[in-house]
């Protein structure tokens, strides 16, 4: 069910005033899963300019709002999300004014493009090259985004085609060793690590007070959960110095509105930030947050209340760190830990749903047997089976397991490991190579009686 790919391992040295487009000057290599290690050294650029890669791309960003912030740049470019349509993006193939066609797109628009290409009569396949951009999402984000994995299906189709991401993740998938892909991992010749604060505490939100009180920097706080937020906002009595960034899934961007607080979806080139500025994780990676202000960083998590704001030291901070183009002050991680969590090892993960696996498939036959009620309650209890949930449902792949969503699950309780004694997080945050980390907690004292004045005096 699981395939073992054991990629060539190519390292790449990269100085501190280069960037990708020096060690590219032809645009990015085909058949590999690129590993740039750092943020903002213009890996999308050696695409997108026409001075590097002098080819038609295609190039998979996994939020909107990453779309936007380069379309403002590239004029040239055609931006693919909800709202254009089929013809738009026909018209732009068949724009011979434009030399060398770049197609910026959501996952879930990209069908979009694949018809459009079909009506105009281009052949994708050969005539573009395509750039899964940030591909740790497509993993990270299958459960809760089905069709985030929509463009691998063509994937390996592409004569020409790249991973890449400072923090990659991918599944492990027969077309890897099968186009002879390689692993290009770009070494910095330069100390690039950031001086970070991992706070342990047993009590997140006044730690998060205390630490908004320290200094009059503007703060960047990431945290993923916009109710967590607007408690935090109520708590600190800053609703009108505060602005919450998330999608506008559910009306969300509406209901904040109405409720009073200032949000948006999407982030502004040159936008002036807010003394205390939200961000969900729609804004952890890729996101170019271009603004002449250098704020503080907290990431905030409460693994008791809200388990969705996990970071995962490893991908998540690596990524919110290099956000900020101007730069930034000083990097926090506020947490607090939750025993008792039994998280499985990938070998353990792939061994029960191997064991599922042949359960399910054993129900399947049985199945064929049967007709009426009977048949209706064994396919009942073929989906209370957990392997049901990772099977693909679309009638091409029906009833394969969906990788994406196996590593899905193998990443979830890799970072929830993490949480189970904060040594634990420390230890990660050293081995990520990115960070140099301070550790030490923070103690508060039960607040459930505790008066006013006695509170503030506790945070000052």
């Amino acid at each position: 069910m699981i395939e073992n790919t054991n990629l060539e391992l190519k390292p790449v040295e990269i100085r501190e005033n280069q960037y990708m487009s020096d060690l590219y000057p032809d645009g990015l290599p085909s058949n590999a899963i690129i590993d740039k290690t750092l943020t903002a050294k213009g890996a999308t650029t050696c695409e997108l300019d026409e001075r590097y890669a002098k080819r038609n791309s295609i190039i998979i960003e996994p939020n909107v709002p990453v779309i936007d912030s380069k379309q403002v740049k590239y004029p040239n470019l055609l931006g693919v999300r909800e709202g254009v349509t089929d013809y738009d993006v026909k018209k732009y193939l068949l724009d011979k004014s434009i030399r060398y066609k770049k197609i910026i797109v959501t996952p879930e628009s990209y069908s979009k493009v694949k018809q459009a290409a079909e009506y105009a009569g281009v052949n994708l396949f050969k005539d573009f090259f395509l750039l899964i951009d940030e591909c740790e999402k497509v993993v990270q984000e299958a459960n809760f985004r089905p069709a985030i994995v929509q463009p691998f299906f063509d994937f390996f189709s592409f004569d020409n085609k790249a991973l890449i991401s400072a923090t990659p993740l991918s599944p492990k998938l027969k077309g890897f060793t099968k186009h002879s892909f390689s692993h290009i991992k770009i070494v910095p010749t330069y100390d690039y690590k950031k001086n970070l604060s991992l706070i342990g505490t047993n009590n997140v939100q006044l730690e998060f007070l205390k630490q908004i009180s320290l200094n009059d920097n503007k703060k960047a706080i990431f945290l993923n959960s916009p109710e967590y937020a607007k408690t935090l906002i109520e708590k600190a009595d800053i609703r009108n110095h505060s602005k919450i960034y998330c999608s506008n899934q559910e009306n969300a961007i509406n209901k904040l509105h109405e409720d009073g607080y200032k949000a948006s979806d999407s982030f502004v080139s040159g936008e002036i930030l807010e003394q205390y500025s939200f961000f969900t994780s729609r804004f952890y990676s890729a996101v170019d947050l271009d603004t002449p202000d250098k704020p503080d960083i907290i990431m905030v998590t409460d693994c008791l209340n809200k388990q969705q704001t996990m970071i995962d030291p490893f991908t998540h901070s690596v990524q919110i760190t290099g956000r900020f183009r101007s730069g930034i002050g000083n990097i926090t991680h506020i947490t607090n830990w939750k025993e008792g969590l039994k998280p499985k090892s990938r070998e353990e993960i792939i061994e029960d749903m191997e064991a599922q696996r042949k359960v399910y498939n054993m129900l399947a036959d049985l199945k064929e047997t049967l007709t009426g009620r009977e048949r209706q309650l064994l396919t009942e209890i073929q989906e209370r089976i957990p392997i049901y949930k990772v099977l693909f449902r679309n009638n091409d792949y029906k009833g394969k397991v969906n990788p994406f969503l196996v590593e899905c699950d193998i990443q979830k309780s890799k970072v929830e490991s993490l949480y189970q004694d904060l040594q634990f997080l420390n230890n990660a945050y050293n081995e990520t190579g990115h960070f140099n980390v301070s550790y030490h907690y923070e103690h508060y004292l039960s607040l459930i009686h505790i008066s006013e004045p006695t509170r503030l005096a506790l945070i000052s």
